[in-house]
């Protein structure tokens, strides 16, 4: 008993160092030469520990579905490549294996123990904070006057404004429907963390995220279990809303936020202004997708997943990638809509996976790489994924033994 008490306590310590090292790598002014391969090697013997201890394979059917879509996908980019059609291969032929490594190393975890998955969550949750807590002093620490004045992104270059927004974002929901308030001082804890994410998540100026973030809140309110409940929340949550709004300097940072000053500062605000070009960009990566219909034109960055990957890989590429989406996004919104969720404790998982997958449904009309990126910004999604699919799996083989 002592030895598997053991065994479980260095499982924690081994998937905590992963993810730590994994964020870590997406921290501003990291060495991305240096962390970006630290990442992949600690998820690659991530894979390989769950593979030893497994002594086996376990194949679901969404993974079977990863493995031939994605080699599907990888052959015909390699054969567009080496028929001269192509010069350089699409973006998600790296991005892709990442993802379905993620899924696979929670989907193990999953198996064993949902404890296990609570406190690998909860360390995602305190680097989050940390990641916060780092951007406050290095970057927003004596410069929100220029910043408040100025009519450009302020996060850029090893910084990666949308990464940032992601990680952020995610965090912030994962802290909202995690973290209980049980009496006056944890509210106050909860209320204090939540200035803690925003603040930083206003400086980096990731609208999509900020979009992203507002709908999935009232999802999850909308998503309880009580109705009488619901309507408090989203009444509350209204009169805040209300007056926050009225408070001069809120209004002013989330004008900034917004690059709303920038905008009305120039030609004034519209749809093509305040997407920052990206109606003209969208147009420009279809009229791609139509040149190169079949097999795309290779990598090609537009601020849209979907045209993302029509342009760079075609039609047959799109099939295969919004493929494996779509029945990602079904499967954890049917694992969630098809729990008892009069059980709260037993639903809670499932809960987080469809408000995190509404989060990178909203982020993928407005930036490239999600829900597969970049790096491992999109991470707990993947985790997400893969732990409800074990849980549902251990779930599944107790009732038949």
């Amino acid at each position: 008993m002592l030895n598997i008490k053991s065994k479980y306590r260095q499982q924690k310590v081994f998937f905590g160092i992963v993810v730590v090292i994994a964020l870590l790598s997406q921290f501003p002014d990291a060495n991305k030469s240096i962390m970006t391969p630290i990442t992949y090697i600690v998820w690659g013997l991530a894979a390989g520990f769950v593979i030893y201890r497994e002594k086996s394979f376990v194949l679901t059917n969404y993974m079977k579905l990863f493995i031939i879509t994605y080699s599907g996908f990888f052959i015909m980019q390699m054969l567009v490549v080496l028929s001269g059609r192509n010069t350089a291969i699409s973006t998600f032929v790296k991005l892709v294996p990442m993802s379905a490594m993620i899924y696979y190393i929670f989907f193990y975890i999953g198996c064993k123990d949902e404890e296990l998955i609570w406190c690998v969550l909860h360390v995602y949750r305190v680097m989050i904070f940390i990641l916060a807590i780092y951007i406050i002093i290095t970057r927003v620490n004596g410069n929100v006057t220029t910043w408040m004045n100025s009519e450009v992104y302020l996060m850029t270059g090893s910084s990666h404004k949308n990464t940032l927004g992601q990680l952020l974002g995610c965090g912030f929901l994962e802290f909202w429907m995690n973290y209980r308030c049980e009496n006056r001082k944890k509210l106050a804890i909860k209320l204090a963390g939540m200035i803690l994410l925003i603040v930083p998540l206003l400086y980096v100026q990731s609208r999509s995220a900020l979009i992203a973030l507002g709908i999935c809140l009232i999802y999850a309110i909308l998503v309880g279990d009580k109705l009488q409940n619901k309507i408090i929340k989203l009444s509350l949550m209204a009169l805040m809303v209300c007056a926050i709004l009225n408070l001069e300097f809120v209004s002013d940072i989330l004008k900034q936020a917004f690059l709303i000053n920038k905008y009305s500062n120039a030609s004034g605000i519209n749809i093509a202004t305040f997407s920052s070009g990206r109606t003209q960009y969208w147009k420009e990566a279809f009229d791609v997708f139509q040149k190169y219909f079949c097999f795309g034109r290779g990598d090609y960055y537009v601020d849209n997943f979907y045209l993302a990957v029509l342009a760079q890989s075609g039609i047959f590429g799109g099939l295969c990638l919004f493929g494996l989406i779509t029945n990602r996004m079904y499967l954890n919104f049917r694992t969630f809509y098809g729990k008892q969720q009069n059980r709260k404790n037993d639903y809670m998982l499932e809960k987080n996976v469809v408000v995190i997958s509404v989060f990178y449904i909203i982020m993928s009309i407005f930036e490239c790489f999600p829900p597969f990126g970049p790096g491992v910004a999109s991470m707990l999604f993947w985790m997400l994924s893969g732990a409800v699919d074990g849980k549902k799996y251990r779930t599944r083989k107790l009732r038949n033994d």
